[in-house]
């Protein structure tokens, strides 16, 4: 049967080495390894020389397909037979053990070191890396406008991790099918699974490139658009008993340099702009190929020249350890102290080296070793499932120790006077008396909403479906205030038009006025290329999408006739022939396209309001009010660094007819300082969108500013 599972000869470890065959141990692999790990430690420590480090994770993929598949090649070869539960027990002996700790000593550290506002998603995210899905759910908060706030999360570089172990459930089971077919239809093993992996490789490029240019966020990460690259190192092992034995050492070398110079300019040359995976991958991932095929001929002419040198090969041997490592320090590190610099980000790589060390000699090969001196295939399987349950169990752990927190629709706020009944204002409410002293306090007996639940404190607009997600253009209307107002305002524009909606909805209602909402995430109301900051990876694109939705609310607000029309906008950068402007250039387009935008509902008598933005923190503010509930003052931005000074929303109404402006700065910032908590209220639910608490509370300044305007309409 070739499910048969053979039986392991070794008794200890040290005969497991001594039988190992010479011939497997490729140093120059190992060598390999540490050039792969080492430009992605570059690359998160934010050296500026290395944008492009992320192409180590593409030859880390190569590596692997190469020697997973060149073991079971062998096996079938040898003994004409796959043993599924011996390749899956091998794979739980050196993937498991040490991935298990270093899951288990993250939730350990953030719960020790970050506040309790971040335990529920590192909770979450620990909890789908135990269990191999982590790269799924980065995908598909890559487009999902809402998540994008969020946090870098200590588990982030799970995603290729779980990339593998969701090949090598598929790879193996084709290769057996392979095998059992070559048996029954008498046709060459190497020929059937050199057609396998086409129908592997083919379609994974494929998809891999068209992905990327429709929705470059998710493709980075799904499993379907990383396959090919496994595949090329498995073709490599698939391919290795034909190759020529004759090969001359001189050619060989120059593949295998020419293939260090390939990943190396990749690491160079790349940056976040750059389409990836699609095509582009193909420079390090063939330069890998090169470099290992290069190894079996070239000898030391080749980069194992370079590769071979210890101090290489011993940063090969930890490579795993250290990669699971280093990113859980770094991003603690900034929960911690704040953005990281490069020296500070070198000295935390340098430092995750200890632990990495550590994991890698007590625990990831002594497990290793008694796995195989047992020869107990129940034993390995079992033990994968208790630390795949272990570490699933801590994450959820975790993340259910948020306390739970209220609705913040709790929130009481000034209603309209009623006599002999005295009220207590909140948030922005407490700034209406300009008499009355303003200035930072550090403490509140209640602060509203939490700051473990302003994540989720959103207008309804954000998650009912009325502000567009990333790949909407429909112009979709929504109403709110007074069903049967006489004057109908229009609210128009992304997520910063949308986070003042409770604010604007509770004005509405107290004056009769109806509102209707036309929003898309990330996209402002102004007929112009922006770039798509919706995307990560290979950013430097249009937002044709955004485009078109400006086309059809345009047309929709001239059919609407509302009374008065109100703009929100965040910042943005223009974007032409697939180059991005510089701030100054976006500026000025931003101004003329938002002027010719408006231009036809000003012909039709229409004012049109434009708000100017509110201070963006850049920083999660929860984080900070949840570590300084006593001492808020230390949350509290300084307003120079917050606010942007002439912003192009503004600039646009000078000498226009027809505009005004909505300029909420003053309930945000108290002369230079914009604190964290106004009045018992969070001002910010992540680092640039107000609380929806607080902007129900701005509904007297909002009043003041819109009723002379709206009186004013015909």
């Amino acid at each position: 049967m070739l499910l048969t599972a053979l039986p392991w000869r070794a008794k200890t470890a040290a005969n497991i080495r001594q039988e190992a065959p010479a011939k497997s141990l490729r140093q120059d692999i190992q060598g390999l390894r540490a050039v792969a790990v080492g430009v992605v430690l570059l690359y998160h420590a934010g050296m500026p020389w290395l944008p492009g480090g992320f192409v180590g994770v593409d030859v880390f993929f190569v590596i692997s397909g190469f020697l997973i598949t060149r073991g079971i090649v062998a096996e079938l070869r040898r003994n004409g037979r796959i043993s599924l539960t011996g390749f899956y027990a091998r794979r739980v002996a050196r993937i498991l053990p040490a991935a298990a700790l270093a899951i288990t000593s993250t939730l350990v550290l953030a719960w020790v070191l970050l506040p309790e506002t971040r335990w529920r998603q590192i909770g979450l995210d620990g909890f789908a890396s135990a269990l191999s899905y982590v790269n799924w759910m980065f995908a598909g908060n890559s487009v999902n406008y809402l998540a994008q706030d969020q946090a870098e999360s200590p588990f982030q570089h799970f995603w290729s991790l779980a990339v593998e172990e969701q090949f090598y459930m598929v790879w193996p089971l084709l290769l057996l099918v392979v095998g059992w077919l070559s048996l029954k239809l008498n046709f060459r093993l190497q020929r059937g699974m050199l057609v396998a992996l086409a129908l592997v490789a083919v379609p994974s490029f494929a998809w891999s490139v068209y992905l990327t240019a429709a929705n470059p966020g998710a493709a980075y990460f799904v499993t379907t658009t990383r396959g090919w690259e496994l595949a090329a190192g498995c073709a490599l092992a698939i391919m290795a008993n034909r190759q020529d034995k004759n090969v001359p050492a001189p050619v060989a070398a120059v593949v295998g340099w020419a293939g260090l110079v390939a990943i190396f300019t990749a690491a160079a040359l790349y940056t976040s702009a750059t389409a990836f995976p699609s095509y582009n991958a193909a420079l390090p991932v063939l330069g890998a190929v090169a470099v290992i095929w290069a190894g079996a001929h070239a000898g030391k002419a080749g980069p194992a020249l370079l590769l071979d040198l210890k101090p290489m090969v011993a940063l090969g041997n930890i490579s795993y350890s250290v990669y699971l490592w280093h990113w859980p320090l770094l991003v603690i590190a900034a929960g911690v102290w704040g953005e990281l610099g490069p020296t500070m980000g070198l000295l935390l790589i340098a430092v995750s080296i200890l632990p990495a060390w550590v994991s890698y000699v007590a625990v990831e090969r002594p497990v290793q070793d008694r796995l195989k001196i047992s020869g107990s295939k129940a034993e390995a399987l079992g033990v994968g499932v208790s630390l795949t349950a272990g570490g699933a169990a801590a994450a959820i752990i975790l993340a259910l120790m948020v306390p739970p927190t209220p609705p913040a629709t709790a929130v009481e706020f000034v209603p309209t006077p009623v006599a002999g009944e005295k009220v207590v204002p909140v948030g922005a409410e407490t700034l209406l008396d300009r008499a009355t002293p303003r200035k930072v306090v550090d403490s509140f007996a209640k602060i509203q909403p939490a700051a473990v639940g302003a994540v989720n404190d959103m207008p309804a607009a954000n998650t009912n479906g009325c502000m567009q997600p990333i790949e909407s253009s429909d112009a979709q209307r929504c109403n709110f205030g007074d069903a049967d107002g006489e004057k109908t305002i229009a609210v128009v524009g992304d997520s910063h038009a949308v986070m003042l909606l409770p604010g604007f909805e509770k004005v509405a209602k107290e004056r009769g006025w109806k509102i209707i909402s036309y929003t898309k995430g990330a996209c402002p109301w102004i007929d112009i290329d922006i770039q798509d900051v919706n995307v990560k990876q290979g950013g430097s694109r249009a937002f044709t999408q955004c485009r078109e939705w400006v086309k059809g609310v345009s047309q929709a607000l001239t059919a609407d006739k509302p009374d008065l029309i109100i703009a929100g906008m965040s910042r943005y950068r223009t974007i032409e022939g697939g180059l991005v402007d510089d701030v100054e250039v976006s500026s000025a387009k931003l101004i003329d396209g938002m002027r010719a935008t408006w231009a036809p509902l000003l012909k039709m008598g229409i004012p049109v309001v434009s708000v100017r933005d509110s201070p963006q923190p850049g920083v999660i503010v929860p984080d900070c009010v949840a570590k300084n509930v006593d001492k808020l003052s230390r949350c509290a931005l300084k307003k120079a660094e917050v606010l942007r000074q002439n912003p192009p929303e503004i600039a646009a109404t000078d000498g226009i007819a027809g505009t005004s402006v909505l300029d909420l700065t003053e309930s945000y910032c108290f002369g230079e300082t914009c604190p964290a908590v106004i009045g018992g209220v969070l001002v910010y639910r992540d680092g640039n969108h107000l609380t929806a608490a607080y902007a129900r509370s701005l509904h007297g300044q909002i009043a003041r500013a819109l009723a002379p305007l709206v009186a004013a309409t015909k």
